[in-house]
């Protein structure tokens, strides 16, 4: 995606995906949904949509705890634009009406029932998506994958694959038609990874797990703020010419016209607190 060409100061509305609910998502905000709010964007005149971070958290609903950095989380996806979607038909219109009947949002129980359609659906269709060569090249031209399917542990590379890619098809499409109408979609990159992730897993030389991430003590908190994050080993970083990061920016840009880095003040400087301290002072 690029940026549209501008010479003006641009508009725009900050949201959470999860909090885009329609008549058609599933206990969620989904990324088809986008482009319900771009519509309401173009009539309003707005000119970008601005969301929080959509990496796989798994069960954490914070965003900002990303157990890969290139894996998109499974709970945004629209399960009737998945093939083979209609064997759940019952399944997901009941629990449509159970989960828009709750006060909050069930980020625990939504997850895990989309996992449960997706794993049926794979299942039902299992020979016809072990023969798709468009979804078997695509697997193959992402190779953050095979690394992300062993971090799950012990899972079926291709049904890993099969929900990524449908989760990568779905948010392109919503960005190309949100670019059609002329509104900018920009995505929120954080900078952190949780010290349980893929990428720490296994990219161990990048991330100095000794050494947690946070904030100095300030008028808010006298002891300071301990993330827990681990820090990055830079000087490994640029021995490839930050191949993890040119990696990471290059896959964002599939789908976001601008991003936003998390904390990107962390490029230059960063406070870091020993592993076993639980005080950021």
């Amino acid at each position: 995606m690029r940026f549209p060409d501008t010479t003006r100061f641009l508009t725009g509305v900050a949201i959470p995906v999860s909090s885009l609910r329609s008549q058609s998502s599933c206990g969620v905000g989904e990324f088809p949904d986008l482009v319900l709010l771009g519509e309401w964007c173009r009539r309003t005149g707005l000119d970008l949509i601005q969301i929080l971070p959509v990496n796989d958290t798994g069960f954490d609903p914070s965003p900002y705890n990303a157990q890969s950095a290139f894996a998109l989380n499974p709970v945004y996806i629209r399960l009737q634009d998945v093939p083979g979607w209609d064997i759940c038909l019952d399944d997901i219109r009941n629990a449509r009406r159970h989960f828009e009947a709750a006060e909050r949002l069930q980020y625990g129980s939504v997850l895990s029932f989309k996992m449960e359609m997706v794993h049926r659906i794979f299942q039902h269709n299992h020979a016809a998506i072990a023969a798709d060569e468009t979804l078997l090249q695509w697997i193959r031209r992402n190779h953050w994958l095979k690394a992300y399917s062993e971090f799950l542990g012990p899972a079926n590379d291709l049904f890993n694959g099969w929900i990524q890619y449908h989760l990568d098809r779905q948010l392109v499409d919503a960005a190309l038609k949100l670019e059609a109408m002329g509104v900018a979609l920009k995505g929120d990159i954080p900078i952190l990874l949780s010290a349980q992730s893929a990428d720490v897993r296994s990219n161990p030389s990048l991330f100095n797990p000794q050494l947690r991430v946070g904030a100095p003590p300030d008028m808010f908190s006298r002891e300071g703020q301990n993330w827990r994050f681990p820090s990055f080993r830079w000087p490994e970083m640029e021995k490839d010419g930050f191949a993890w990061w040119r990696e990471r920016l290059e896959r964002a840009s599939r789908f976001y016209h601008a991003c936003r880095i998390d904390h990107v003040l962390g490029f230059f400087r960063i406070w870091v607190i020993p592993e076993a301290e639980e005080s950021a002072s």
